[in-house]
């Protein structure tokens, strides 16, 4: 199946969403995808073709900030901010009753197809952001260790790194830097951590300054 073929009817569903549902609560349609900004966050929905299953398709929850952006890649946030993968990320599928991936296909009634896809982005999605309601929403989940979808482990100390030094917590920020350090140990991940605390104007907390 031709890739303009799934381009077409991806074009076609987001269109529908965004003009019958999400234009009235704050989300622009840029591309093919869906971003809104709340508070100091972006909220995405960012429509995923399948590389795998010609004619499928599926939705990315993506939520993001410029300056958790700017501090995890060195760079600001794209042109089309819900293309930024970074750093809460969750399919929807995982947030609809059978808590499995959902992938769409599209030898479905143009109608039926649309009406579902908005049906999920409406009463599974939406909720999904509720929980990330500011990057200090985030940053008080991340002191109580619970769960963000998409960011591992290693990763939720240098977000909770990055948040705290935006908020003038610099000794949260440097005791997070040295964690992720020591658990990063001699691994690949240790020369994130050091571009991470590079950016934060931490580099000091290294051994080494990360390589540019």
């Amino acid at each position: 199946m031709a890739a303009s073929l799934i381009q077409s009817v991806i074009r076609e569903v987001s269109k529908a969403a965004y003009q019958r549902d999400l234009r009235a609560v704050g989300f622009r349609r840029q591309g093919n995808h869906l971003h809104r900004r709340f508070n100091d966050l972006i909220y995405s929905f960012n429509f995923q073709a399948s590389r795998l299953a010609a004619g499928e398709f599926t939705v990315n929850l993506l939520v993001t900030s410029e300056a958790l952006y700017r501090h995890w890649t060195g760079r600001p946030l794209p042109a089309n901010p819900a293309t930024a993968f970074f750093p809460i990320q969750q399919r929807i599928g995982n947030l609809m009753p059978e808590r499995q991936d959902r992938w769409w296909t599209i030898d479905t009634d143009q109608e039926i197809l649309s009406r579902d896809v908005r049906h999920a982005l409406l009463t599974y999605g939406l909720p999904f952001f509720d929980a990330f309601s500011s990057s200090e929403a985030i940053l008080e989940r991340l002191r109580a260790d619970a769960n963000i979808p998409g960011v591992s482990a290693g990763q939720a100390k240098l977000v909770r790194a990055m948040l705290a030094k935006e908020r003038g917590n610099l000794q949260e920020a440097e005791q997070q830097i040295h964690a992720a350090l020591e658990e990063a140990g001699s691994s690949g991940f240790r020369q994130t951590v050091l571009a991470v605390a590079h950016r934060l104007g931490m580099e000091r907390l290294g051994m080494e300054r990360p390589a540019t």
